[in-house]
C-alpha cells in the first residue's frame, strides 16, 4: 500500500469518494481530488475550447510508474476517462482561480474546477511536487566531485580504465548519471551514482557484444 491517505473531494459524498479511490488502482495515491470539466483545443489552429467531459479529477502519485498523473474518473461508467502524465517541464497556469490550463502533447488543456478552494489546493500540491523533483535532480552533479573519487567508484562498479579513457564513453556515463541522479545529500551521491553505473555497465557490455556480432 502507498504511504499516506487519499485526499477526498468536499463536493462528493463519502461513498462517491470511496468509489473513486477504488478505481485508481494499487500503489496509487490521490494527492488531490475535485470535480472538473475538461476542455481541450483542436488543430490546426487551436483557437477554440471544446468541452470533452466532466468527471472527478485526481492528482495521482503512481508508485508503480514512479510518476505523477492527472486522471479523470467517471462515477457512472466506473472507469478512468482521461489521463495525462505530469512532467517537470509542465507550464501549469491558473488564469482564473477556478480555471487551470497547460499544454498537452497534441493540444491545450483546461480544467474548469467546481470548487475554487480545491483548485487552489491541487495547484499548490502540484507546484510543490514539481519543485521538489527539480531540486532532487539538481542535487547531483558529477562536476562537483573530485575526478579521482569519481573514477574510483566507476572502476569499482565494473567500468574499465580503457572505457574511461575514451572521452565519448566517459561523457556518456557522466551525462547519464546527471540525468538520472535524484539525490539531495552528499552521502547519497556515491550510493545513487554507484547503482546507476552498474546499470551502465550492462548497457556498455551489450553495446560491445553487439559490435562484435557485427564484425
Amino acid at each position: 500500500m502507498p504511504r499516506g491517505e487519499n485526499k477526498p473531494s468536499i463536493l462528493l459524498t463519502r461513498e462517491e469518494n470511496e468509489q473513486v479511490f477504488s478505481l485508481i488502482g494499487p500503489k496509487c495515491l490521490s494527492l488531490a481530488t475535485s470535480v472538473v470539466q475538461l476542455f481541450t483545443t483542436e488543430g490546426p489552429g487551436h483557437t477554440e475550447w471544446k468541452k470533452k467531459d466532466t468527471g472527478v479529477l485526481c492528482l495521482i502519485k503512481d508508485n508503480s510508474k514512479r510518476s505523477y498523473f492527472f486522471r479523470i474518473y467517471c462515477l457512472y461508467r466506473r472507469a478512468m476517462i482521461w489521463e495525462h502524465e505530469v512532467y517537470m517541464q509542465i507550464d501549469y497556469r491558473s488564469p482564473r482561480p477556478y480555471l487551470h490550463t497547460f499544454e498537452a502533447e497534441e493540444y491545450m488543456t483546461a480544467l474548469n474546477f467546481a470548487s475554487e478552494d480545491e483548485a487552489m489546493k491541487l495547484r499548490n500540491i502540484l507546484i510543490d511536487k514539481i519543485e521538489t523533483r527539480k531540486h532532487r535532480r539538481e542535487g547531483f552533479d558529477v562536476e562537483n566531485l573530485d575526478e579521482a573519487e569519481m573514477r574510483s567508484f566507476l572502476v569499482k562498479a565494473g567500468i574499465s580504465e580503457k572505457q574511461l579513457a575514451d572521452h565519448a564513453t566517459r561523457q556518456f556515463i557522466y551525462d547519464f548519471i546527471n540525468m538520472n541522479g535524484v539525490v539531495t545529500s552528499p552521502e547519497d551521491v556515491m550510493t545513487q551514482a554507484y547503482h546507476i553505473t552498474i546499470f551502465l555497465v550492462v548497457l556498455l557490455s551489450a553495446k560491445i557484444e553487439f559490435c562484435l556480432e557485427i564484425v
